[in-house]
């Protein structure tokens, strides 16, 4: 209420959910977390090419959009859990 500007989570990464729906009740409204998405992007991209084949498949795109899926499942859950799904305008 004092402040005419949002304020900042800096470092949102690793923070619990529940400290995060805390954050937001008490008034942040930016929440940083790249390096969550980062490591969503690792780990599908990790599972990918455990799977990979490459005596039958020459193709790099399925095993990128592995990990571009998991990355995207973690950023719709975090979406939800910001109450900035379905905002975008």
């Amino acid at each position: 209420k004092r402040v005419h500007v949002p304020l900042v989570l800096h470092g949102g990464s690793g923070v619990a959910d529940h400290e995060i729906r805390k954050a937001i009740a008490f008034g942040i409204r930016i929440i940083n977390l790249d390096t969550t998405l980062r490591l969503q992007f690792m780990s599908g991209l990790c599972v990918a090419v455990r799977s990979y084949d490459s005596k039958k498949k020459v193709d790099i795109r399925p095993v990128l959009m592995k990990a571009r899926d998991t990355m995207e499942r973690e950023a719709r859950r975090l979406m939800k859990l910001l109450g900035s799904a379905g905002k975008a305008y």
